[in-house]
């Protein structure tokens, strides 16, 4: 039976198990990317961590300071970038979520629990990391768990997802802003949208303990079993025993060719000859976009 022939309308989008497991972890990335910008332009923010000027008698943020504010959250996603494919191909999908809640969780206390402008800063960064890790982790996560009919579909609906959660975390900043004025002088009017931002990878680590891990890792450590497992209760009401069994045997297959290519080849090859030039075209265009400015552009505020 040909791959094409699964009853994929039993598999309708909305239906499938996958974008329920990670619609909150996109919403997370979006929440976690979009605050920050909106909460700098505060003057209730900026009154209580601001310095403040005697000509003016008004507190201002420096903007070396709003530089580095913009700055740490993007050294934080470079480092878990960095770190991502190692630990994610040793410990697995899921369980590298767990580890990128983890930091999360980490990070987000630090913020709410150091009362300096630089406390903020490092508990941003150390959640930066686990955003890095998240970008990397979350979409291989993600495919490799959906069916193939609706992949590209998914994908596209993690990104979407992720925007919604920018737009939520401007929301909120802007009802605490109306709910606590300038003249109030209350530290809810900044800090609701950080101790908001904790309650979604609290939710992710409950879901957490559903997860299947991917096949696609299990079979590259040799657990045929598990794989199998795994695939019958993502599956689950939409495919049969023999279905599944054909599709991890199209995994297997898969997985088996790109160990082998792993093995004749090195990074170096991404250097070499077309590839060079493909690399070159691919990692520029990514260089050049950080170079004209756009995540600082992207953060600024008129305030």
């Amino acid at each position: 039976m040909a791959l094409g022939a699964f009853n994929y309308r039993k598999v309708a989008m909305l239906r499938e198990i996958t974008p329920r497991l990670f619609l909150i972890g996109a919403i997370n990335f979006g929440f976690d990317n979009g605050w920050w910008g909106t909460l700098i332009a505060l003057p209730q923010f900026i009154d209580r961590f601001g310095v403040y000027n005697e000509k003016t008698g008004t507190y201002s943020l420096p903007s070396s300071w709003q530089s580095a504010g913009s700055g740490t959250g993007n050294a934080g996603m470079a480092i878990g970038c960095i770190i991502a494919s190692p630990l994610i191909s040793r410990i697995g999908r899921k369980n590298t979520v767990l580890v990128i809640l983890t930091i999360a969780l980490i990070g987000m206390t630090l913020q709410n629990a150091i009362p300096s402008y630089w406390g903020i800063m490092v508990g941003r960064m150390i959640n930066a990391i686990s955003m890095g890790l998240e970008a990397n982790n979350i979409p291989i996560f993600m495919s490799e768990l959906s069916p193939p009919a609706i992949r590209g579909s998914l994908v596209n609906f993690y990104q979407w997802w992720q925007i919604v959660g920018v737009i939520f975390s401007r929301i909120i900043v802007l009802r605490s802003n109306s709910m606590w004025p300038v003249s109030s002088h209350n530290q809810w009017a900044w800090r609701l949208v950080m101790v908001i931002q904790m309650v979604i990878p609290v939710l992710l680590l409950g879901i957490y303990w559903i997860l299947p891990e991917s096949p696609n890792w299990l079979l590259s450590k040799g657990r045929r079993e598990d794989a199998k497992a795994a695939l019958m209760y993502i599956r689950k009401d939409s495919a049969t025993e023999a279905e599944v069994d054909q599709e991890l045997n199209l995994i297997e297959a898969s997985v088996a060719e790109q160990q082998e290519f792993h093995r004749a080849t090195s990074y170096w090859d991404c250097f070499k000859g077309s590839n060079g030039r493909r690399t070159l075209i691919a990692a520029g265009v990514q260089f050049f976009e950080q170079l004209s400015g756009n995540a600082f552009a992207s953060s600024y505020e008129i305030f």
